[in-house]
């Protein structure tokens, strides 16, 4: 996309990350010319070319930590994005802080992207990509031809417009037709009603939403249309008075907000490519945390984390829901026997005994060593010894193989509820763990039970 190397800088006080930093970008396969700055103060200076950086190259990308000496990296930001001449460097935040207020102000002063920095290596590699990839999105969506901007059109396809205000449409529509080369299909609706029947079964490669909706008011339209499209990235429309709101709406789950008296077709489209790589890259970087390696379900913070969404849901529409507390019986034993490689193994066919189990809507979750959860969307008590017996009947096909050394066996307990009391995920778990302890005490088994054999030892017969 480009022959010369990227030209980096990185304002981050701390040795260590410097070096880390450093380090996962010379792995990863951009070029670039990284340079560090270690204040805010040598960071504005370096940007503007000043004193000893005159002769500085100016850089395609600038990588910030909020917590700085001498400035504050929340004041550079917002500096370089009132600069006329600076406004337009993409600023990736990348700091310690996951504070959702840090990230609000960093997205209200047009951060292009907040990464929360980890501390493991591999997992910085990985966030090295994504900033590579971030900034390789930037390239394809904007670029110089004729000392103007030309924008590539062909990753965005559609886009959801929901505005009611005729003369507001008609001003985004024009702004659209302005970019060269325009291809993406427009759906305009007038109502969050329309907009949701249009997600149920449409994926919109973005929205615009207006905050002011006949059926919905200031952020309620948000808030509705993230909940049942938390994918889809999110650009709110306000005017110039209400631009407190859409600093609001980021905290809804949008990913920035236009004023409409302040658009045209460079801010308008420069905005839905934001939105879509930051949405990108903050979904790649929430998976890091939130699934577990070995099995490739979510880990118990995934599991925490996304049952809250489903519980919201539950809780407006009324409707019931299972969660099932899952442990695989002996893990200690067939470590012990077998070696611990094998109990790796062991957990993941667990795991896949219980994809094939449940939904693809359903949350599958490995929330300890040996201990699984699932939470059941749209099922009732009536439903407990469906799910049970379908559990057990997939483990006792895996079991079939002749090939087997041992047999697998897990408890398992399923706790019935509904949004309507107020229920907490973790209430719920701990009632479902003490019913799968029931379970596996009915059995005539401690939580170490497996039959198991060793390679070595000859099978009995009765």
């Amino acid at each position: 996309m480009t022959s010369r190397a990227i030209e980096i800088l990185l304002v981050e006080d701390n040795p260590g990350d410097a070096r880390l930093t450093q380090e996962a970008f010379n792995e990863g396969r951009l070029m670039n010319n990284l340079s560090v700055v270690t204040d805010g103060v040598e960071a504005l200076a370096y940007l503007r070319q000043q004193g000893k950086y005159a002769n500085s190259a100016r850089p395609d990308l600038v990588l910030l930590d909020l917590n700085l000496p001498k400035k504050d990296g929340r004041e550079v930001l917002a500096e370089i994005k009132a600069d006329e001449r600076l406004k337009m460097i993409p600023v990736v935040v990348l700091t310690t802080s996951a504070s959702q207020e840090d990230v609000t102000k960093a997205y209200g002063s047009h951060a292009n992207c907040y990464i929360t920095k980890p501390v493991d290596l591999d997992q910085f590699l990985r966030v090295a990509q994504s900033i590579e990839n971030f900034w390789l999105t930037l390239v394809g969506c904007q670029h110089s031809r004729d000392s103007d901007m030309s924008i590539s059109t062909t990753s965005i396809t559609k886009i959801l417009l929901v505005e009611d205000n005729p003369g507001d449409n008609r001003l985004v529509q024009e702004a659209f037709r302005e970019i060269a080369d325009f291809q993406s299909e427009i759906f305009h609706c007038e109502t969050v009603k329309q907009a949701l029947e249009y997600v149920a079964s449409n994926r919109p490669d973005v929205a615009l939403i207006d905050l002011g909706l006949p059926d919905a008011q200031g952020l309620e339209a948000v808030r509705r249309i993230h909940e049942a499209a938390p994918e889809v990235p999110l650009v709110v429309l306000t005017v110039l008075y209400d631009e407190s709101l859409g600093m609001q709406a980021l905290k809804e789950g949008a990913q920035d907000y236009l004023i409409k008296t302040h658009i045209d077709w460079r801010t308008i489209w420069r905005a839905l490519c934001y939105a879509i790589e930051r949405q990108r890259v903050q979904v790649e970087l929430l998976n890091l945390s939130l699934n577990d390696d070995l099995t490739g379900l979510y880990n118990r913070r995934g599991f925490l984390t996304v049952t809250q969404h489903q519980l919201k849901l539950a809780g407006r529409t009324g409707r019931p829901f299972l969660v099932a507390f899952v442990d695989l019986d002996g893990m200690k034993q067939i470590n012990d026997t077998f070696g611990h490689q094998e109990g790796n193994h062991a957990l993941v066919e667990t795991a896949n005994i219980l994809r094939d189990s449940f939904r693809q809507c359903d949350v599958l979750a490995r929330i300890g060593g040996d201990e699984f959860a699932v939470f059941v969307s749209d099922a009732s008590g009536d439903n407990v010894d469906t799910v049970k017996r379908r559990a057990q009947q997939k483990l006792e096909m895996c079991n079939a193989d002749p090939s087997r050394r041992y047999q697998l066996s897990f408890s398992i307990g399923v706790i019935p509820a509904n949004g309507n009391n107020g229920c907490d995920i973790e209430q719920i778990l701990t009632r479902a763990d003490a019913a799968m302890y029931e379970q596996k005490q009915a059995k005539g088994c401690s939580r170490t039970f497996v039959t198991a054999q060793a390679e070595a030892a000859p099978s009995s017969s009765a």
